[in-house]
This record gives structure tokens, sequence and C-alpha cells, in this order.
């Protein structure tokens, strides 16, 4: 029985000792992937910061090319609006001038008439007068 008593003895010490071994085993486990933890947070906190640099400088550049883009286009438009406006106070400076040439023109052929008129009724007179004959 005592062999036994010893079998017992030793196998509890034995499981003891494996206990033992497992908890300290478990424990650096812990302590290694704890630290790795750390590291790979480390890691990660940098690697979050570097894509906020690039990303705010990105964001800063497009904001830039917005804002590029933008003031040309204001300025594209008030140009096009300059040559409307320049366009539409020449066809009314056009229309203005083109209604008294018109105008003119119709004063034109009237006074020719009126001339043409007042011409025969002379030379019908003259000849009337010169060589009594009626036209």
């Amino acid at each position: 029985m005592e062999s036994s008593k010893e079998e017992k003895q030793i196998k509890l010490s034995t499981v003891r000792q494996a206990k033992m071994d497992i908890e300290q085993a478990a424990s650096q486990a812990v302590t290694v992937i704890s630290a790795a933890a750390g590291e790979a947070a480390k890691v990660v906190a940098e690697a979050a910061a570097v894509s906020v640099k690039v990303l705010s400088i990105k964001n800063a550049d497009d904001h830039d090319l917005l804002i590029e883009l933008k003031t040309r286009m204001e300025s594209l438009r008030n140009d096009i609006k300059d040559i409307k406006d320049g366009t539409a106070l020449q066809i009314a400076d056009h229309e203005k001038r083109i209604f008294s040439i018109e105008a003119s023109r119709g004063k034109q052929t009237t006074l020719i008439t009126i001339s043409i008129g007042i011409g025969v009724v002379l030379v019908s007179m003259l000849v009337f007068h010169l060589f009594g004959i009626g036209v």
C-alpha cells in the first residue's frame, strides 16, 4: 500500500508540477500576447496617423483644386455674361442704326421723287416758254 501511496504522491506531485508549468506557460503567453498587442496597437496608431496626414494633405490638395476650379468657373461665367451683355448692346446699337438708315432712305426717296417732280415741272415750263409747245 505504501507503494500505492507513493505512486499517488508522485502522480499528485507530477500533476501539481504540470499545473504550475501550465500556469507559468499561460502567464508567459499572456505577457507575450500583451506585448505583441501593444506593438500592434503602436503600429496601427502610426499607420492611422500617417493615413490621417496623407488624407489631410490629399483633402487639402483636393480642396485647393476645388477652390481653383470654382474661381475659374466664376471667372468664365462673368466673361460669358460680359460677352452676352456686350453683344446685346451691339445688337441694340445696330438696330438703332438700321432704323435710322431705313428712315433716312425713306426720306431720301421722298425728296428725290419731289425733286424729280419739280424738275419735270420746271423743264415743262421751260419747253413751253421757249417753244410754246405743251407737254
